[in-house]
């Protein structure tokens, strides 16, 4: 069973398509993906990527109660986000691979066999031994996707300083679309979304004996304090959430986006990200 020592989300903008939830020996964290694209598939929704995670979270909780591990409960719940989908969007069959909500995914359970850790996309997890180490768990295979859109991005405003924002955006909505195309193919990245195609790419290890960890599960909002703004390093970072709590680093995350609102100073798509972080003890 886990513990929640402390938590908390932030939204980026109007809507949060962060979300995390503790059950029983279970726990798990989602950073929806935002469309770029006008088309929506489920309008009762404040966004397509709100209706998946807020779905997938809902079928993960009512299988967590009866599934033995993380596969069988994984398979289970994203079945049943399927069917859902099917009957409430007469146009999910036809949405290509792409265009379909996703979310950055990272899961924990607790059994006997030790601490099983499980992510796709990049939301990572952070384990600190009973010795003190931090290790950091998760799928990097994202970094480089995201490092070439910083670098494209950070290419354009060299080249017009004096443009506005929305003209650097507009520039990279290209490559993104391009890199979107290739989303949970070899050619890209992996992300959860409503489909089977992205399951066996879940990046998984198992800590055999966990007595004594602390769990920090957090998406790539929160963490950008590290591999963005470098204020922390991975090992600081636990720290930080451990004594002051996670309000106190959605703060801190706020308030360096706030001191560079044109995103020059730190090259970033998002001026502010969903950011959520969840730490957790073994009881």
């Amino acid at each position: 069973m886990f513990q929640a020592l402390s938590s908390g989300t932030l939204a980026g903008n109007q809507h949060n398509e962060d979300l995390f939830s503790v059950s029983g020996r279970f726990a798990w964290i989602m950073d929806g993906v935002t469309g770029i694209t006008d088309r929506r598939l489920f309008p009762s929704s404040p966004t397509d990527a709100v209706w998946f995670v807020r779905t997938f979270d809902r079928f993960l909780k009512e299988a967590a109660i009866t599934q033995p591990n993380v596969n069988e409960l994984i398979h289970t719940a994203i079945a049943k986000t399927i069917s859902l989908a099917k009957s409430e969007s007469e146009d999910f069959i036809r949405t290509p691979p792409h265009l379909l909500p996703a979310a950055s995914f990272s899961i924990i359970c607790h059994s006997e066999e030790g601490l099983h850790l499980a992510a796709i996309g990049d939301c990572p997890i952070l384990v600190k031994s009973p010795n003190g180490s931090t290790q950091l768990f998760g799928d990097n295979r994202v970094t480089a996707f995201e490092a070439e859109t910083i670098a494209l991005l950070s290419e354009f405003q060299h080249q017009a300083p004096e443009a506005p924002r929305e003209t650097h955006l507009e520039a990279l909505r290209e490559p993104l679309l391009q890199q979107r195309r290739h989303r949970n193919s070899s050619k890209g990245f992996w992300v959860a979304d409503p489909t089977t195609n992205w399951l066996p790419q879940l990046v998984s290890v198992t800590i055999p004996e966990p007595e004594g960890c602390e769990i920090l599960l957090c998406t790539d909002g929160l963490y950008r304090l590290c591999d963005l703004f470098h204020k922390y390093q991975p090992d600081s970072f636990f720290d930080k959430a451990r004594t002051h709590g996670i309000p106190r680093l959605l703060d801190e995350v706020r308030h360096l986006e706030s001191m560079d609102p044109n995103c020059t100073t730190t090259p970033r798509i998002k001026r502010s990200d969903d950011a959520t972080g969840l730490l957790l003890t073994l009881s």
